[in-house]
């Protein structure tokens, strides 16, 4: 099973349901994780609730059986199993369930269960994903078709580690979608036993674009939907476009990345323009240039290039900005063929991006010919894209504070900014960065450096003890430490801390009483507009409770010392 639901696509199923049927009554039913290599316990999922009104030789669902999580065993006699959740690595292991009857005597079944993230592999045999202008040398018959074929074989190493535990699969388990000319999966290719795959497309399918992209999905549902994409764009030879290419595959926070813009089989062009649509969180338009190649041609032909002043477009997501050039000489004929036409230039003022590949979005090009004041407009098509580097890491969450629960387990509204609340990210050298929370509750923490070292997650929130976990915000991928976006349900802030010590104890009763019944904003816990029974309640359920922050010789307190 894929487990990792930040690489979320329309076939993710991130989650096991298991069937079971008893033989005999049982008493209790235990679910557990063993590591698959060595048989080592790893970790408990839970019990059964009620095994013991379970009927044999009834047929009973557990839904959600298993999401890649267990608490884990401690090894700890006085706690043997951890109270917080882990998520597990990828991995081969056993799914154990333990059933004890009325004697003490134990039953055990295990099944096979590998948590795998990894997509599946391609391989192309002819034709790679590319944007292809198609001409008739390229078509070829098959299985009765005159078409453009491509073969390909998709491969997932999961495959060979249930092979080698006696298991009946192959590569066929995997599945190969295709969107065509569609955001929607317009169906699915059939996969050989060894992974072999093929495709044609006819001619008349490409008497108008074809833009096809394909995503392979392993057994265990994992995919790479936003990462390099399975892409082709097919035309017709001798179609007008304009395709961008860029001069880096990789940028960090602070390069530039020029994006050019490519036109295809124009007649008698004079002069061209088009909009660069791009985000503005990612992306500051730097400037436009004609390109060297273009410009190199124009000097060949005595011909003088008029660039037009840049226009941006502000969006709330995206901005674009419109560029062109014109050809300024009278009696020019207009260009001919394909050329490299402008270079436009973005430097990248945000690397909070996670998806991956990015692509600066051209839709179409207008042109005007020699001989005509009209515009010709043409398509713009993606095929290159290059990557961002995240160097910094973002957290977001709901923050879990007592105080302000409802009844749904949800935050009241509130200003929690007014009244004092904060969350922030601190490193192991103390470095705080701040973070914004809303009046729902929501976190935000941005511009995290990645570390190999975690972070630790504080919430901050009068009345409140203070919060704290400690999380890992960053992985390695081909070698390199990235950042990551992390969500996540901030830890609970218990209520009571009425003095803010760090702890639950008998002052902060103290202090709540010299306010009962009054209207005091910095004792009054839930900030009801009194200080009341619901907050001694709040200080009862919560006595000698200790906070993260509380200092470690802090000393608690149950009642007030005696006077002599």
């Amino acid at each position: 099973m894929a487990t990792d639901v930040s690489k979320f696509h329309p076939f993710l199923n991130p989650f096991v349901n298991g069937i079971f049927k008893l033989k005999s009554p049982m008493k209790t039913i235990d679910v557990l994780v063993k590591d698959g290599k060595t048989g080592d316990p790893i970790g408990f999922i839970g019990s059964i609730l009620e095994a013991d009104k379970i009927e044999p030789d009834a047929e009973k669902y557990l839904l959600w059986a298993f999401q890649g999580t267990v608490y884990p065993f401690t090894n700890d006699p006085s706690k043997p199993i951890a109270d917080k959740p882990i998520q597990l690595d990828d991995g081969d292991y056993i799914f154990e369930v333990i059933s004890t009857d009325e004697k003490g005597k134990s039953y055990i079944n295990d099944s096979v269960i590998i948590v795998d993230n990894k997509a599946p592999e391609v391989s192309y045999k002819d034709h790679k994903p590319n944007f292809y202008e198609v001409d008739e040398s390229m078509y070829t018959d098959e299985d009765g078709y005159h078409a453009l074929w491509v073969h390909a074989n998709v491969y997932d190493s999961t495959i060979d580690v249930l092979k080698s535990k006696g298991l009946s699969y192959d590569q066929s388990a995997n599945s190969l979608y295709y969107y065509q000319n569609s955001p929607w999966p317009s169906g699915t290719l059939p996969v050989k036993p060894n992974g072999d795959i093929k495709f044609g497309v006819l001619p008349e399918e490409i008497e108008e674009p074809v833009n096809l992209k394909l995503l392979p999905v392993d057994l265990a549902t994992a995919a790479d939907f936003f990462g390099k994409a399975n892409s082709y764009t097919f035309v017709k030879e001798g179609t007008e476009y304009v395709l961008p290419s860029y001069d880096k595959e990789k940028v960090k926070l602070g390069d530039t990345i020029t994006m050019t813009l490519n036109v295809n089989n124009v007649k008698k062009l004079l002069s061209g323009s088009f909009g660069v649509e791009y985000s503005n969180q990612l992306f500051e338009f730097k400037d436009v240039k004609v390109n060297k190649a273009f410009e190199k041609y124009a000097k060949d032909n005595h011909l003088k290039i008029n660039l037009a002043k840049p226009k941006i477009e502000e969006g709330y997501w995206d901005n674009t900005v419109n560029v062109g050039a014109a050809i300024d000489q009278k009696d020019f004929q207009g260009f001919n063929g394909d050329t490299p036409f402008l270079d436009v230039t973005f430097k990248v003022v945000n690397d909070e991006n996670y998806s991956e590949l990015v692509q600066l979005s051209v839709n179409e090009f207008s042109y005007i010919k020699s001989g005509t004041s009209e515009s010709t407009t043409i398509p713009g098509f993606a095929n290159d894209q290059f990557l961002i580097i995240p160097k910094h890491s973002v957290v977001r969450g709901y923050a879990d504070i007592e105080g302000f629960l409802k009844e749904d387990g949800t935050n009241v509204n509130i200003d929690f900014t007014k009244i004092g609340a904060k969350v922030y990210a601190q490193a192991g050298n103390g470095k705080k960065y701040q973070g914004s929370i809303d009046n729902r509750g929501y976190a935000e923490i941005h511009g995290i450096p990645v570390s190999e070292k975690d972070y630790d997650i504080y919430v901050e929130v009068p009345g409140h003890l203070t919060s704290k976990q400690s999380v890992k915000l960053s992985e390695t991928v081909d070698g390199e430490l990235i950042g990551i976006s992390y969500n996540t349900r901030m830890e609970s802030n218990y209520a009571g801390d009425v003095n803010g010590d760090g702890v639950v104890d008998i002052y902060d009763i103290v202090q709540l009483s010299t306010f009962y019944g009054k209207k005091q904003a910095k004792v009054d816990i839930n900030q009801d507009g009194i200080v009341d029974e619901k907050d001694v309640r709040f200080i009862e359920k919560n006595f000698l409770k200790v906070g993260a922050t509380a200092k470690k010789m802090q000393s608690l307190k149950r009642n007030l010392a005696k006077k002599d």
